[in-house]
């Protein structure tokens, strides 16, 4: 059985990999970034290689480690940091909702289009991610109460 610890190390490690693929996607060209979904705009900047994509997505990975630093934190890794059991709430909170899009993107592979496959993985990896967040919080919830001064 996996412990809450375990679970809170495993999506912090989620994260650190998110954060490292943000890095690699500044370097990987319009073709990658289309594949992962993302917007035009962020299109039009990898094809003309503008720097302000690199300090976009090194803005979005520095988020990604926060939220892998609250994982730690919370799996007793590193020092109890504040707001922690909201955080990893709000973290897990976000990653599933954001996950709960898995139900859309069944349900527009089902109706034929295939390009979807790779939006249901992401969907499926963000809903994992939330889940351990949140099953780690709330099964450690003792172990993650605010410090007493």
């Amino acid at each position: 059985m996996i412990t809450s610890q375990q679970m809170l190390k495993l999506g912090a490690y989620a994260n650190f990999g998110i954060a490292v693929l943000h890095i690699i996607l500044g370097f990987a060209g319009e073709q990658v970034n289309r594949f992962f979904g993302a917007p035009k705009w962020v299109l039009v900047m990898a094809r003309e290689n503008r720097p302000g994509l690199m300090l976009l997505l090194l803005g979005m990975a520095g988020i990604f480690s926060l939220f892998a630093v609250y994982g730690l934190s919370g799996a007793h890794l590193l020092r109890r940091l504040p707001l922690l059991r909201t955080g990893l709430i709000f973290i897990g909170s976000v990653y599933a909702l954001r996950g709960l899009e898995v139900i859309l993107d069944v349900y527009v592979i089902l109706r034929g289009s295939g390009q979807y496959l790779q939006f249901l993985g992401f969907s499926l990896v963000a809903l994992c991610v939330g889940l351990l967040y949140l099953g780690g919080t709330i099964g450690g919830w003792k172990s993650l109460e605010p410090l007493r001064a």
